[in-house]
């Protein structure tokens, strides 16, 4: 923390007394921050493997594979944002001409919310620097000769970092090489993913982070996101060590203890706060940008369940969600169906009811106390009652 932080964070406290969580984005699992935490020997596998940029020349396609919450994504986004300001003009991933020096991008396309051949194009355009690229009104043809026009001239390049196509319901591997097939020449992929089914030159594979590594990193970030003083160092060691190396699930718990606290008024994150917290974490759990990427209406859905009795069948939660939104019950069943395929609800099954079947039931298979802390659709005063059903009778309130 440098010492314009240290002045920052004063004057925020200062402003706030009676608040505990002073920047709630700063233990968002969905921010990547400028510098990640113990993560320097990936960070050089990375740079060796673009080393060819420093020369003005394309660096080799590359995959980044790791199991979920290790830093693929804020590795990539701080490293290339670094190195599209390193080699061209501060605050800006393209780089400018100078005296008749070509132009190359780091670009980062995420899937996540680019996942059709329209969106990923106009999400590419922002990043090469464009400045009006139209959200309609114009078709995918279009947008793909504007990006033609970008990085075709010549000697003129650049990478693209292509983030969660995995999940992507429209885009795979060989929709987004077809779509950059106009300017293959002139560009290099740096593929991310879990387990990517890539030919890629090369290949850096990130393991979980170390116990350490984890609670340095849990550390830091509370330490800009809460007052001075506000936790104890060995409540992040615990759940560092219950989180097992993936660091979304760790932010998640413990921007939930902060909520929490901060939503009682608490002089400190209390053990009962990240205890409580932890609960509100699915053991596996989808990655929290998934669900905020969601249209609003699915979203309200969630929310909407989250208030609702513990595990309803889809037809409990259905009728209960009608009667609270604008949907019909039957949208908010398809809704249902569609989240559960997805991942974001996870189905089990119930007690057989009087014809002998067993009903599906519904859980959010995501860090639903942590959404309710970003998501506007939601508040942590929504999802108390949740928080003390679903909390070991242990913990103290």
């Amino acid at each position: 923390m440098d010492l314009s932080e240290r002045i920052e964070r004063r004057q925020l406290r200062t402003r706030d007394e009676e608040r505990i969580l002073l920047d709630r984005s700063q233990l968002s699992p969905t921010v990547h921050v400028e510098e990640p935490v113990g993560r320097a020997p990936v960070l050089e596998a990375v740079l060796d493997a673009v080393e060819p940029a420093f020369d003005g020349r394309l660096p080799p396609e590359l995959a980044i594979e790791g199991p979920p919450g290790v830093g693929k994504s804020a590795i990539v986004h701080a490293l290339y944002r670094a190195l599209g300001d390193g080699l061209g003009t501060a605050g800006s991933i393209a780089t400018s001409t100078r005296g008749g020096r070509p132009e190359r991008w780091f670009a980062i396309v995420d899937c996540r919310h680019a996942g059709t051949d329209f969106s990923f194009y106009r999400r590419l355009l922002l990043q090469l620097g464009a400045e009006e690229v139209p959200a309609h009104g114009v078709g995918t043809d279009r947008l793909r000769e504007r990006v033609t026009e970008y990085v075709s001239q010549r000697g003129q390049w650049a990478v693209i970092a292509v983030d969660h196509v995995e999940e992507a319901d429209d885009l795979d591997v060989e929709a987004v090489r077809e779509l950059l097939a106009p300017v293959a020449d002139a560009t290099s992929v740096t593929w991310l993913g879990q387990s990517l089914d890539v030919d890629a030159e090369q290949t850096v594979r990130i393991e979980p982070y170390r116990h350490h590594a984890l609670t340095d990193l849990l550390s830091q970030r509370c330490s800009r996101a809460v007052r001075t003083d506000a936790f104890e160092h060995d409540d992040l060691r615990a759940v560092a060590a219950q989180q097992e190396g993936n660091a979304h699930d760790a932010l998640a718990v413990a921007l939930g203890a902060a909520l929490l606290a901060d939503n009682e008024h608490a002089d400190a994150i209390a053990r009962p706060h990240f205890v409580a917290a932890g609960e509100a974490v699915p053991e596996t759990t989808v990655h929290l940008d998934r669900v905020l990427a969601l249209p609003e209406n699915r979203r309200r859905v969630l929310a909407t369940l989250l208030q609702i009795e513990l595990d309803p069948t889809v037809a409990e939660a259905a009728t209960a969600i009608a009667e609270r939104t604008s949907l019909t019950a039957g949208t908010v069943r398809r809704f249902c169906y569609e989240l559960a395929d997805a991942g974001v609800l996870a189905r089990h099954g119930g007690h057989a009811d009087a014809r002998g079947r067993d009903p599906s039931h519904l859980r959010p298979a995501f860090p639903w106390l942590a959404f309710a802390g970003l998501d506007d659709v939601l508040t942590v005063d929504d999802v108390v009652d949740r928080v003390r059903q679903q909390t070991e009778p242990t913990v103290s309130w």
